[in-house]
């Protein structure tokens, strides 16, 4: 989310293709996620759902939190 965040405030294409290279990452990540809590632990579906909601939303907050800092130029270089 940070760096997701910190592309946008460089340049929205670049951020965009940053944004649908984490969303490939993240699908098979988040599906292996939902299998293990669901086949190894026992989480029922519900949970598993909540608790893989629960870590996407800390992308979004990193994201926001980047945006709404005041980040120089050269820290938002640093961080891509």
């Amino acid at each position: 989310g940070v760096f997701i965040g910190a592309a946008f405030m460089c340049n929205a294409s670049i951020a965009w293709k940053i944004v649908l290279v984490t969303v490939g990452h993240e699908i098979p990540q988040e599906l292996a996620d939902f299998a293990i809590l669901t086949n190894h632990l026992g989480f029922s579906t519900k949970k598993a759902l909540a608790y893989n909601c629960l870590s996407g939303l800390s992308v979004m907050f990193g994201g926001i939190t980047i945006m709404a800092a005041e980040v120089s130029s050269l820290d938002t270089g640093m961080l891509l």
